[in-house]
């Protein structure tokens, strides 16, 4: 009868522990989708901007590449392991950027102590790109 008990419980407790797995799993892929719709919405927000209309051409741009430059982004190649040559080589693919990482660098660049998560949230909340550069960079260059 107590072994009987003890295996009720024991499967109470699996049973309980794999709710949790469930429900963190769950949670966390609700944190994905709402970031994904908060990133999605920035977007939409950023091609409204007035303040980044083509004013003087594309000529006037940075390119990608001078803003990696510029942000002294470290471009990491991702290695793989090759078990006929028994060792870690390149993958022969184009690294990837991170753009938050990429324009935080560029904002410290600019001498702002700013995120990309602060400049998002500046124009979810209603505000433009040009009015965030004035307010929180000190070289207003991007």
């Amino acid at each position: 009868m107590m072994d009987q008990a003890r295996s009720l419980a024991a499967m109470d407790y699996r049973r309980e522990i794999h709710h949790m797995e469930l429900s963190d799993s769950l949670q966390a892929l609700l944190l994905r989708k709402q970031k994904a719709l908060r990133v999605n919405e920035f977007l939409k927000r950023l091609a409204q901007d007035e303040s980044l209309a083509e004013a003087g051409g594309k000529q006037d741009r940075p390119t990608m590449a001078e803003w990696l430059h510029r942000a002294e982004y470290p471009v990491k190649k991702e290695m793989v392991y090759d078990y006929a040559k028994r060792r870690y080589v390149p993958v022969h693919t184009k690294p990837t950027v991170n753009l938050a990482e990429l324009v935080t660098l560029i904002l410290e660049k600019e001498g702002s102590a700013c995120t990309a998560e602060d400049l998002i949230g500046h124009v979810l909340e209603g505000g433009s790109v040009d009015e965030f550069s004035k307010r929180y960079l000190q070289n207003n260059s991007y």
